[in-house]
Formats: structure tokens, sequence, C-alpha cells
């Protein structure tokens, strides 16, 4: 059978150029306060008759004791495990009941409980969010199930290249202070007891640090009555967060092969310092990122991927915190190209310093980095985690509305000035996850190659 006929009008020769982006505005957000301190926040949202809850906590793996780097995590999943009045099957069969999505995160800075239920549902939604919230016994019986779920997956997680490089690159740039504290290691999470669990939660969850969000139909009055109806016995501590050290200074090139035995590929990447959440210039250098390695049109992945044919994938990123940032770029590349491919990434590195991007690459970073963020915005919900991330990382109050006109003002000059002072060949760590016999040899004209195997110790 013939295909279809060929059009009777002419094709064009390359696709419509994109229009320009428009700006979107960040919707208004009421903010109310409970007399114990708790932040109520409304993102009035009349579209669909549905509500997003959202209670952001700060307590995040920068607060783990470092004689234990599983608690916090181990702590916010399970207040879903057992309450006062629920045990874990009855929480699990009200939340069905209701039609309640339920989700936790925690972030290095700060978790969050999440609840996404129909608008008639709103108070029984509240009462187990409330519930979990104020009420949780960590249950000794439903923490060993927790542990015993947590630790294949943990064991799992060590086996993956792009945990081992990651967790490389939080340990050596942030070496001793809170920011390292990325992973649950196994032995951590077999030491954690009910008692010692509950009162590390219990020291740092206290409503005046923390942020409820309601997101739907609703006005700012009837928000704070919400909140008021469910978390107004949450007793406040009024015990400041401590404030961590300021993060120790990285120089130098250095260079660490996580040792993978009989890897067929290695992982490699390339991190070094980034701008501070709070620093004028960290939304300027994520746009540079974003011509780096932000995506499949960057340089390093038309490089590596599209021209050496290295890899399927190469990318770059950003961790901003606090008191300091972090930036990666990375890549899977096929056996016998790992040295190859780490020159190419540290010679972008340097072309970054000295060619400032195209108009053509600048907008298409740009428009990347917009719709991206505009996507973030599509609905309630998802209004409510940028808020709350913005809340709970202090952000200023403008961060989001002035996100897009700021974007719009870079010139590829100041670009080429921000990725000069954050993008240098010779101050950056470069891992290297692989076979030691395959790739050591090579590595040394790098630098001196310090060696561990997965577990962070000297091979055998």
């Amino acid at each position: 059978m013939s295909g279809p006929p060929p059009p009777d009008y002419p094709l064009p020769a390359s696709p419509p150029p994109p229009g320009p982006a428009r700006n979107v505005s960040y919707p208004v957000i009421e903010e109310s306060r409970l007399e114990n301190g708790l932040t109520v926040l409304a993102v009035r949202d009349a579209r669909l008759p549905r509500f997003s809850l959202r209670l952001g906590l700060a307590l995040g793996r920068q607060d783990n004791p470092p004689q234990n780097l599983a608690l916090a995590s181990v702590a916010v999943e399970m207040l879903a495990e057992g309450t006062e009045t629920r045990d874990t099957r009855r929480l699990a069969e009200e939340t069905d009941r209701w039609a309640i999505q339920f989700n936790s995160e925690v972030t290095l800075e700060y978790a969050s409980l999440s609840m996404l239920v129909l608008e008639q549902h709103l108070n029984p939604a509240l009462d187990l969010l409330a519930d979990m919230t104020l009420r949780s016994q960590f249950p000794a019986e439903e923490l060993e199930k927790v542990k015993t779920r947590w630790h294949s997956s943990l064991v799992a997680q060590r086996a993956q290249p792009w945990f081992l490089a990651r967790e490389a690159a939080f340990h050596s740039h942030f070496a001793g202070h809170p920011y390292s504290r990325v992973e649950v290691p196994v032995a951590d999470l077999a030491r954690v007891e009910r008692e010692q669990l509950a009162a590390f939660y219990r020291a740092h969850a206290s409503p005046e640090r923390c942020c409820l969000l309601l997101a739907g139909p609703i006005t700012p009055e009837q928000a704070i009555d919400s909140a008021r109806s469910w978390f107004g016995e949450w007793e406040a501590r009024r015990t400041p967060r401590p404030e961590p050290a300021s993060v120790p200074p990285w120089s130098g090139r250095r260079v660490r092969l996580v040792h993978r035995p009989h890897s067929v590929q290695s992982r490699v990447q390339v991190s070094g310092p980034a701008p501070a959440r709070p620093d004028e210039e960290a939304l300027l250098f994520r746009l540079a990122n974003q011509v780096f390695g932000g995506s499949g049109s960057s340089r390093i992945f038309l490089n590596l991927r599209e021209e050496k044919g290295y890899t399927y994938g190469a990318y770059s990123s950003l961790r901003n915190y606090q008191l300091a940032g972090l930036f990666l770029a990375a890549a899977d590349v096929r056996g016998g190209t790992t040295a190859a491919s780490l020159r190419e990434l540290l010679s972008e590195m340097e072309r970054m310093r000295g060619e400032p991007p195209s108009d053509e690459e600048l907008e298409r970073a740009r428009g990347e980095m917009i719709g991206g963020f505009v996507r973030r915005m599509e609905t309630a919900a998802s209004v409510g985690a940028l808020e709350i991330q913005r809340r709970m990382t202090g952000l200023p109050e403008d961060y989001y509305s002035s996100y897009i006109p700021r974007l719009r003002t870079f010139t590829p000059e100041q670009v080429l000035e921000s990725a000069g002072r954050w993008l240098d060949p010779e101050n950056c760590l470069i891992t290297v996850v692989g076979d030691r016999e395959a790739v050591e040899t090579e590595l040394e004209e790098f630098g001196p190659v310090e060696v561990t195997d997965a577990r962070g110790g000297s091979p055998a």
C-alpha cells in the first residue's frame, strides 16, 4: 500500500522561530499567623473543586547529628505509621477512603508533607495531616518494618554510579559540614531506635518554624480558621534553629576514583563551588549553567554525545543552599573514553570562560528556564510546592514574581563573567566511578589520584 500523497503546498525549510516569552504573574499568596507561631498561607484557586495541602517543616538532612544520618528521613517517613488514635492500617484506610494523595519529602534543608484531596474531603484531610504532625507515636513494630524496607533500597543505591559520584562531591566540597549529609548509611539506619527518633522529631518540629499552605477554593479567612481548628493546639517551643558553621573554602584541583570492579563504563563528574542561594549572582550563574549543560541543546551535551559519541547524555546541575552552592557536570561514558570525556568537560568549562554564548544559545537557554518555571505554576499544588520551598529556604518575597523579568535582563557578557568566576578547571573536583584497573593510570594526567571503594574506604 502506498503512503499518502505529498502535500500540494511547500513545506518550510526550518521550523518557525519561537515567539517571545511572556511574563507570568506569580499568584498572590495571603499570609496569616496562628497564636503558636505557625505561618498559614492561602492560595485561592477556584478552577477545580480540589485542595492542595502542604506543610513545610524546618527539619532537613543537615539537622541530623553526625552520629546518625538516618534520623531526619526516617522520622518523616514514620509520621504516617501510627498516631495516638490511629495505627498504620487505619491511617492507610482513611487515606484511601477520602481519596487523599499523600506524599512526604526530606531535603537537605527542610521536609514537607503534602496532600491532594477533593474539596468535600478537606476536613478529613486536615484531620489526618494534623494527627500525623502533632500526635505521631513512632511505633516500634512499624519502625522495624520501615528499616527492613529501606535496607535493601539503600544497599541497591550504593551500587549506582551516579549516587557514588554525587556522594563523593558533597563529602569533598562540604567536608565536615552539615551540607555533606546527603545519604543514609545502612549502619546508621540499623541503629535508629523509637525513643531516639521521637525525641529528634519533637526537638525540631515546632510551629513557629513551620508553614502550612492551603491552595484551592478558599479565602484567607477560611484558611486561618481551618488551620486554627486543626493545628491551634500545636505547642510552640520557641527554640531557634542553630545556624550551621561557614562552609570551608575550596581551592585547587583534586581527583578521586571510586573503585567499582568490573564496570564496563565510567561515571565521570566535575564539580566545583557555586553561588549560595542568597547571592545576587545565583540566578545569573543558573543561566550560565543552562548554556553549559542544562539540557539536550547545551554545550557539553552536543559535544560529548552528538559530536564525540562518548555517552547517551551529558548534563550539569546546581545545588544552591543558604551558605554555599555546588556545581556538578556528569556523564556515563563508554569504556575507553574516560580520560577523553574528562578532557572535553574541562575544555568546555574553559570555553565558557572565554567564549560568550551566542544570541541563539542564550535565548534558547533563557526560554528553557522560563518554560520550566511556567510549567511549575500550572496547578495550585505546584504553586504550593514553590512557595513552601521559597519560605523554607529563605528566598526573598519577590523571587518568583521577578524571576522571568530578571532572566530577560542578562546579557552574553554577564553570562561570560559569571562563568569566569565559577567554572574553573583548576579549582574543581574530578570524580570517576569505574574500574580501577581500567582507568587509574590515565587519570593521573589530571593530578594525583585518591582511590576509594563504594563505602568511602580504601579498596582491598
